[in-house]
């Protein structure tokens, strides 16, 4: 509230000027802000992941898998990054957003109120002064009201914008990544086998899939290579490389990395030639892999030429790939058994 005394003052001033914020009020969303953030880290965040962290201990199945790592995108032993601990920095974000704000509106209201003092003392210096000075000091009066009131608007239009701009760049700097990643989040979508592929495919041709053999929250662009004779030939920019048809990407999730050597030496027979025996690193019956189904949208087709230095002909088909990280829509675990195709193996 404006006080009584200066109203006439500030009018002259520019009553205008006065806040109608309530920093009272806006202290008193800060607190209840961070009150919030505070429960969270400090009691419901430690609640629920040690009900989780019981339930995995004494359970075991692909649904506990999936609560597992559904829960992981949300507290992260690692880092704060988890869904959480985000809300609760952008409730403290929100809650210093809103003390700066109720510190400003003092400041500015203190202000006005020592702009109206000077006003006020000034007014009734050239009233009383006004019989011995001819009007000079009526004049020095309106002077110093008048470039005041100039003054008063320009400090209060500059620290606005100040204010908006230095707002803006918390708020994006600290809540916009986070946020986002928390609107994007969905709930859990893995289950073991087929049965969950088929479900993806109720996305009709709107979806893409990508495999691999973890579990990803978000994929990021990866330098492709053709690997032929022991060279990797790079090929094109880094991307996240996707199929339409979900086949290629579970063989994907379920061999990637998973071949290694098993053995290695000197066929005197064969002229001194070297030789190995690809063999699976894991057991048959304990592979699997993780099927990410992203919208397709998101990705574009790519119809690069054949990698520079491929020793051999091959036919190129165009493929779909995305240049930026990509959240999927849902991730489903797969193991060897749900492959729908006969599987060679060579030695």
């Amino acid at each position: 509230m404006i006080p009584p005394e200066l109203e006439a003052a500030l009018g002259m001033v520019g009553v205008d000027l006065w806040p109608t914020e309530d920093e009272d009020r806006l202290d008193e969303c800060a607190a209840a802000y961070r009150a919030c953030a505070t429960a969270l880290v400090d009691d419901v965040t430690p609640t629920a992941h040690s009900a989780i962290s019981e339930i995995a201990a004494n359970n075991a199945g692909d649904h506990v898998d999936a609560l597992t790592a559904f829960w992981a995108e949300y507290q992260r032993d690692s880092d704060d990054s988890g869904h959480l601990l985000s809300l609760a920095t952008i409730l403290h974000a929100l809650a210093d957003v809103h003390e700066i704000a109720a510190a400003i509106v003092k400041a500015l209201k203190y202000l006005l109120i020592g702009l109206a003092s000077m006003v006020a003392a000034a007014a009734a210096w050239a009233i009383a002064s006004a019989a011995f000075t001819a009007g000079t000091a009526a004049f020095y009066a309106r002077s110093l009201i008048a470039g005041t009131r100039i003054f008063a608007r320009r400090f209060v239009a500059v620290l606005r914008e100040k204010t908006e701009r230095s707002f803006g760049k918390v708020l994006g700097d600290r809540v916009e990544t986070r946020i986002r990643r928390i609107i994007d989040a969905k709930a859990p979508g893995a289950a073991a086998g087929r049965q969950p592929l088929r479900y993806a495919n109720d996305y009709g041709d709107r979806v893409v899939y990508h495999g691999s053999p973890a579990r990803l929250s978000a994929l990021e662009p990866r330098q492709p290579f053709w690997k032929a004779d022991g060279r990797l030939y790079k090929d094109g920019d880094p991307a996240i490389c996707a199929d339409e048809n979900s086949d290629v990407p579970s063989f994907t999730a379920l061999f990637k990395g998973r071949v290694g050597y098993k053995e290695n030496g000197r066929d005197e027979t064969t002229g001194g030639s070297y030789y190995y025996v690809r063999a699976l690193k894991e057991a048959p019956e304990d592979i699997e892999g993780w099927v990410h189904v992203c919208r397709k949208k998101d990705f574009t087709i790519f119809n690069g030429a054949v990698p520079e230095g491929w020793p051999r002909p091959v036919v190129r088909v165009p493929e779909l790939r995305a240049y930026h990280p990509v959240k999927p829509l849902e991730v489903f675990k797969i193991k060897l058994k749900d492959f729908p195709h006969p599987i060679t193996y060579d030695e």
